[in-house]
């Protein structure tokens, strides 16, 4: 493990451990891949090459955090800083954020958006944007009580180009 391990006490006492990974957790990280798999219900999720993943992991502009609870990843939260034309700023796009069902509601979510905050103050990055579908509710309330108020409307389309 590496040392931007951060321990955090959970609501119900027992403490979990926030990581942020880098190219020497390409294990932990696939692990993650498999939580938001399993969340997300979403057989096109596929863990890509070690090679692949450690590359993905060097980048300045990924970041991942995994929260864990005795070595077990229970959940995490992906990410990319955008570079803006219009502007010499970026934006923060969180990517996947989930945690395993049984640990919901203990405050990881929030402990996790915490870490991109810091990643955001650290970089000047001055706002963070996520996509939540319609039919996700929870997500769309998680983010409402953190009073993020209410989300936009936008229809996202995926082009194939193959």
């Amino acid at each position: 493990m590496n040392l931007k391990a951060v321990k955090i006490t959970m609501k119900d006492s027992h403490t979990f451990q926030i990581l942020q990974l880098t190219k020497k957790d390409v294990a932990i990280f696939r692990e993650l891949i498999t939580l938001f798999k399993n969340v997300f219900e979403d057989p096109d999720k596929q863990n890509p090459s070690p090679f692949y993943l450690e590359d993905l992991l060097s980048r300045s502009e990924f970041f991942a955090f995994a929260a864990l609870q005795n070595d077990q990843v229970i959940g995490g939260v992906t990410g990319y800083e955008l570079q803006k034309y219009y502007k010499a700023e970026s934006e923060f796009f969180i990517y996947d954020l989930a945690i395993e069902p049984s640990h919901q509601r203990l405050g990881i979510a929030t402990s996790l958006l915490e870490k991109i905050k810091e990643i955001c103050d650290q970089r000047e990055i001055n706002s963070i944007f996520v996509d939540a579908h319609t039919e996700d509710v929870g997500a769309i309330k998680f983010y409402e009580s953190l009073g993020y108020g209410q989300g936009e409307s936008v229809t996202q389309f995926t082009i194939k180009t193959f």
